[in-house]
């Protein structure tokens, strides 16, 4: 048949700030099989507080990757056994929709509704898993090379023993070397690390990538101790000034694990994220108007837990300073015995005297060694942004 020649290459990915798998998926179709081009894939788990879902579509093996279809015109609800129903409050141009669905009720059911296009699709009705709290923990790689981050949890109800996790990251860093001064309307003008407009002090963030699944059947009452989520290097920029993380827990059925974990495999299997999965595997959702038209999921309903932690590099280097290795290989360093010529651009010129050079001992006078490191003194031109986190205990800026 038609639907056992039709395979799918899935690209997943986690969104950032909730526990959504998103699957790009790209249909190979053998001979007969056009008609299933453009399949709908519909990621995401129902959940306390706010929802998060994500629509699109799949492309086709000769379209570009970056044809990738999101879909924002969908009506999309969150309805509960007892006739509430809770409509998306917000959408982005990614397909992503926000639904504020509060507190779940643990003895009542809920779904999906999705209206597209005159089509109407659901996900089966799913009783709210309760997720168990867990234990969020910091430990040191071998060699004190790494640092990996871990969690316990143990669901004493036995609703299950599958869990999916996902984390965000926020983290501070400085640009690698102090800079003196800079050129700003054909002015040098002397820069005050304690200034707003500094480019010494900056902040990145990041979210997990990829799903991460774990499995407590058969172990000992059902417990999950010291798993690790995921690692991060000693020489990361991360974790050489202060880094922070929130980690989320959801419990998920057995049938969303083998859902994921037949992706997870693909990946492991191929060395790629572009892995061939079966049609037959379409998760829970199903199309009640037009029942032959295939869409892509599986939406589970289950409550969130998550912990956050803070790790300085102190608690990393126990001492000694951040040194990654190679730290100026990518600057642009010239020398010279006379500042630069201040010249009025687009972009700041920065520049960094060496004040060893200048105040050597015996060699008064000795000329000030300038140094162009425009990346190496510039955090933002290094990917960070002064958008300090609200929460951000210290008080840099």
């Amino acid at each position: 048949m038609i639907r056992k020649r039709l395979f799918f290459i899935f690209i997943p990915v986690i969104a950032v700030g909730s526990l959504v798998i998103y699957c790009c998926i790209t249909p190979f179709e053998f001979a007969g099989t056009e008609g299933f081009r453009r399949i709908l894939v519909v990621d995401g788990i129902i959940t306390d507080s706010i929802t998060t879902i994500r629509i699109s579509r799949s492309v086709g093996l000769s379209e570009r990757l970056n044809d990738y279809a999101y879909v924002d015109q969908a009506t999309v609800f969150v309805e509960c056994d007892d006739g509430t129903v809770s409509e998306a409050s917000q959408l982005s141009d990614t397909g992503t929709y926000t639904i504020m669905t509060g507190e779940l009720k643990p003895q009542r059911k809920y779904r999906l509704k999705i209206d597209l296009e005159g089509e109407e699709y659901r996900s089966a009705f799913l009783q709210p898993l309760l997720t168990p709290g867990f234990e969020l923990s910091r430990v040191p790689g071998a060699s004190r090379t790494s640092v990996s981050f871990q969690v316990s949890t143990q669901d004493t109800l036995n609703q299950s023993a599958c869990y999916l996790w996902s984390y965000r990251e926020d983290w501070e860093f400085h640009a690698r070397m102090l800079v003196d001064s800079f050129c700003i309307n054909y002015e040098w003008v002397y820069h005050d690390i304690n200034a707003p407009d500094n480019r010494y002090y900056c902040w990145k963030k990041d979210s997990s990538r990829m799903f991460i699944l774990g499995n407590a059947e058969g172990m000992t009452g059902n417990e999950i101790r010291d798993r690790e989520i995921y690692a991060i290097s000693a020489a990361s920029e991360r974790v050489s000034m202060l880094y922070h993380t929130t980690v989320k827990q959801n419990l998920i059925r057995k049938e969303a694990y083998a859902y994921y974990a037949n992706l997870q495999k693909n990946v492991e299997r191929t060395g790629s994220i572009f892995a061939p999965v079966p049609a037959e595997m379409q998760g829970n959702l199903l199309c009640v108007t037009s029942p032959g038209l295939p869409v892509i999921g599986y939406v589970d309903v289950s409550t969130t837990v998550e912990r956050k932690l803070f790790v300085s590099s102190e608690e990393v280097y126990i001492g000694t300073a951040y040194n990654p290795e190679n730290i100026l290989d990518d600057c642009m360093i010239k020398d010279g015995t006379h500042p630069p010529e201040c010249l009025n651009t687009p972009q700041w010129h920065w520049v960094y005297i060496d004040w060893s050079k200048m105040n050597a001992p015996g060699a008064p006078g000795a000329p000030v060694k300038w140094y162009y490191v425009t990346p190496c003194v510039d955090c933002v031109m290094a990917g960070g942004t002064k958008d300090k986190p609200s929460w951000w205990p210290n008080d840099h800026r």
